[in-house]
């Protein structure tokens, strides 16, 4: 309903997957479609479109690349949405309850109207003398990787909206 009232991405809370063993959570992202070269909320919509994401597989994905190996570092993406307990939607079981112990580094996100915390941190204390730099420039590929992905998916909207007035324009000119 907020997809459609507001004409934005709106995701939903997160739940587990039945077809996953372990705590494995997903969740759905819901967009408005409408006709080309409109994208006003008081413009009917066509439809519905959705994409259900699995935020651990993705976060395991930019954190175990195969050129780089593992890392030690470890992720925490949580729900922080008012009106429901605070809930991990990736990360390891009971990554939301780490003690102060751990070096880590946390930044809220706001994501398809949701207010997400992503929190990223070390399970071994880091060398003596070692900085932060490294926790820093991880959060930062992290960040930098999600917004480039929204970014994509705007601009290939974008460009179907052009090419679909270069084809009405073209039959207009016939």
């Amino acid at each position: 309903d907020r997809a459609l009232a507001s004409g934005l991405p709106e995701a939903s809370a997160g739940f587990p997957l039945s077809q996953d063993q372990g705590p494995v959570h997903g969740v759905v992202i819901y967009r408005a479609v409408r006709p080309a070269l409109t994208d006003s909320p008081s413009t009917a919509p066509l439809g519905l479109a959705f994409v259900a994401l699995r935020p651990g597989l993705l976060l395991d994905k930019v954190r175990d690349h195969p050129e780089r190996g593992s890392t030690p570092l470890r992720y925490c993406l949580t729900d922080l949405d008012p009106g429901q307990q605070a809930q991990p939607l990736a990360g390891d079981p009971g990554c939301g309850r780490l003690d102060e112990g751990h070096l880590q580094m946390s930044r809220r996100l706001a994501y398809a109207g949701r207010q997400w915390s992503l929190r990223v941190y070390t399970q071994q204390a880091l060398q003596t003398g070692a900085s932060a730099a490294g926790l820093a420039f991880a959060i930062a590929g992290l960040l930098c990787i999600a917004l480039l992905g929204m970014l994509l998916l705007s601009i290939s909207g974008r460009a179907a909206r052009v090419a679909e007035l270069v084809r009405q324009r073209t039959a207009q000119l016939q």
